[in-house]
């Protein structure tokens, strides 16, 4: 009895995948040699169970990329050079997968966007330039406070009287233009002195 059991169950699975295997190949043709009665079943079929929806894997391109930058005086009033430390921080963890680097990037992101956010309805447009600044009233929000400890806590000159801060877009341009000039829009935030 057993052995009967495994022949039908065989069969039927067997049988199965020859089905689905036939459907798939004429879903996939779209039916160009299969006639439409049999076109409409297969569709019933195959559409809402395994029809490729690659929306999933394809999602709306980005148009800018924002990055942090940050900078600091120096004790005889110079200011160093505007630095990203994302970009240092993406680099070394391609290097290697299992460094901590990933996590201080995603640190970095999450503090960049919530800053973002922060910012949207505090920008001051300054005519006839891309650069805007932020209304001094965003030094009181906790995601400028948190941006500020840690634009401190990363510098890498301790001795800072100031530091200074800004959220740069870089247009990301669609393929066909890819040779054109890109379009930089910078938001400043207002300088902050180190604390002791």
């Amino acid at each position: 009895m057993t052995n009967s059991i495994k022949i039908i169950t065989t069969f039927f699975f067997t049988i199965l995948f020859l089905c689905h295997f036939a459907a798939t190949v004429i879903y996939l043709t779209e039916g160009k040699y299969t006639p439409d009665y049999v076109n409409y079943r297969i569709g019933k079929y195959m559409l809402p169970l395994f029809h490729q929806n690659w929306k999933v894997f394809a999602p709306e391109p980005a148009i800018s990329s924002a990055r942090l930058f940050y900078r600091t005086q120096k004790q005889d009033s110079t200011w160093t050079r505007w630095k990203d430390p994302g970009f240092e921080w993406i680099l070394k963890h391609q290097q290697n997968r299992l460094s901590y680097y990933g996590k201080k990037y995603y640190i970095h992101k999450r503090i960049l966007r919530q800053l973002e956010t922060a910012a949207e309805d505090k920008i001051i447009i300054i005519e006839n330039s891309s650069n805007t600044c932020v209304d001094s009233t965003i030094t009181n929000t906790p995601e400028y406070k948190l941006a500020k400890t840690y634009i401190q806590n990363i510098t890498e000159n301790k001795n800072a009287l100031t530091h200074e801060f800004s959220i740069i877009y870089f247009e990301v341009p669609p393929p066909e233009k890819k040779n054109e000039k890109r379009t930089v829009k910078v938001i400043r935030f207002p300088k902050f002195q180190s604390e002791s």
